[in-house]
């Protein structure tokens, strides 16, 4: 069945392709930087699988169909319009994990200046 649904829409083929090697190279990276550890292999498992869990939430779902009804209504094919959601809400997260660690830092060398 998935395999029709590829052959009739290459575009969405190559999404999903794009998807599976994405996490290939995740896991591939996580592999080479964690694979001595045991504990930091957990974590990254167990974060991939939260991140899949989350993916599904409601609030982005309904986010994702009411862009895509959008679309719909104003006679726009919604293509992809999850893979862009997706990108989006992950490049926030990653761009507040920096800025977390960036404040880490810098607090840890305040403490420092006021001893």
């Amino acid at each position: 069945m998935i395999m029709t649904v590829l052959r009739q829409q290459p575009r969405a083929a190559g999404l999903v392709l794009g998807l599976i090697a994405a996490n290939l190279l995740a896991w591939c990276w996580a592999l080479q930087a964690f694979g001595d550890s045991g504990a930091l292999m957990a974590a990254s498992l167990l974060a991939w699988g939260y991140g899949l869990r989350h993916a599904v939430d409601a609030d982005h779902i309904a986010a994702i169909d009411n862009v895509t009804r959008k679309m719909m209504q104003q006679g726009r094919r919604p293509f992809a319009v999850g893979a862009w959601f997706s990108l989006g809400h992950s490049s926030i997260v990653v761009l507040a994990s920096a800025g977390d660690c960036r404040d880490r830092h810098r607090l840890q060398h305040a403490d420092e200046l006021a001893a």
